[in-house]
């Protein structure tokens, strides 16, 4: 285990924590290697007073007059997703957040100029140049309300098109790079909660993260004394040869160190979302490759009331899930006014803290890019 001094110090170097404004972000900045180098390696990025004090404020007064009009649904996840003491939580969606003819349209489409400046850096910072595109509504934006009592579980923003069902392969783009902006003045959190709890890996990535090829990461290898670095997993669902319609379709790989070649540390498999919430992973298909078996972790450890009862009803009703491990941390992050917050989608689990006393509201969305195509 690795011990609470270095710990602290490794994850400083994971999270990236600055305090300015929207020309931290310009493609031109000094930010802007280490705002990249931050996503790569699976942290998150905190850039505070990134939005100016009357653009929050016009955005929030936007974003409250819409609320009451009605405007707002329920996230069609929410059912899977939310927790606390209320329901009470909303969006305004897509579609209408980018009518620029609903209520304050002017203040978001010129956020949402600042947003496609932000995008363009990162694609070329982070070499996803697919993030740039001219399909429209390829990305999400949405206001966001929390009322008192409400939270959501701790989640991944974006999953390997294989586990998602006969749907996972329809879309041409995945969320790519999740971002929250916050609109709330004169935050207290620890009187009104609220916050962004986020997990990143304490011993940082041996290199990028989210995918591979188009291939996404599905878990870790945990790193060792000899192997310092945590190691992207990444799954291949398009394998083809002699044990394809036997063996499987997937296998499980890493990159090497230093040829960045694939080292393969599964058989041939295949896949089901109900596998990856479970230790069949590591019991069924992971080999000694690496030492893969005793080092994987997952991403994501699910632990949803329906979630559950499927392990269980499954695998038994002993089963207790994924032990992530001690090289997982929480990290709080307060919802305060004009504070952005931005991390890879794949690879950062995430939750909202219970919000108390008075209504918690931000923009967020996702920057997508293409994914990959399926073979058949």
């Amino acid at each position: 285990t690795t011990p609470p001094r270095r710990r602290r110090r490794r994850l400083a170097a994971v999270c990236l924590w600055l305090r300015g404004g929207v020309e931290a972000l310009s493609s031109s900045s000094s930010h802007m290697p280490a705002i990249a180098r931050t996503l790569d390696a699976g942290g998150v990025v905190v850039l505070e007073q990134w939005c100016p004090a009357q653009a929050v404020r016009r955005l929030r007064e936007d974003a409250e007059r819409l609320y009451e009009s009605g405007a707002y649904k329920e996230p069609d996840r929410d059912v899977l997703l939310r927790r606390g003491a209320a329901f009470d939580r909303s969006v305004l969606r897509e579609s209408q957040f980018s009518d620029w003819s609903l209520g304050d349209g002017t203040s978001r489409r010129e956020f949402g100029a600042e947003l496609a400046r932000l995008k363009l850096a990162l694609a070329e910072a982070l070499d996803r140049p697919s993030l740039v595109s001219a399909e429209a509504h390829r990305d999400e934006a949405s206001y966001t309300r929390f009322g008192p009592g409400a939270a959501l579980r701790k989640h991944v923003d974006e999953h390997h098109e294989e586990l998602k069902g006969r749907d996972g392969w329809r879309e041409t783009s995945r969320r790519s790079i999740s971002w929250l902006c916050y609109l709330n003045e004169q935050w207290d959190a620890d009187a009104f909660g609220g916050q962004l709890r986020t997990y990143e890996r304490s011993a940082g990535s041996a290199g990028h993260v989210g995918a591979h090829d188009g291939d996404l990461a599905v878990g870790w290898l945990a790193a060792t004394p000899a192997d310092p670095v945590d190691r992207p997993v990444f799954l291949d669902s398009q394998v083809r040869g002699n044990n394809f319609g036997g063996g499987g379709n997937c296998q499980l790989y890493v990159l090497a160190p230093t040829t960045r070649e694939q080292i393969v540390v599964s058989r041939t498999f295949f896949a089901s979302p109900v596998m990856f919430l479970k230790g069949a992973v590591k019991d069924l298909v992971l080999t000694d490759a690496l030492d893969a078996r005793r080092r994987y972790a997952p991403i994501e450890d699910v632990t949803t009331p329906a979630v559950v009862a499927a392990r269980r009803l499954v695998f038994g009703p002993e089963d207790g899930g994924y032990d992530v491990g001690s090289d997982v941390a929480p990290r709080d992050i307060p919802p305060a006014a004009g504070t952005l917050v931005l991390f890879d989608s794949v690879t950062v689990p995430h939750e909202v803290l219970e919000t108390k006393l008075r209504p918690r509201f931000a923009v967020s969305g996702w920057f997508h890019e293409n994914q990959q195509p399926h073979f058949l």
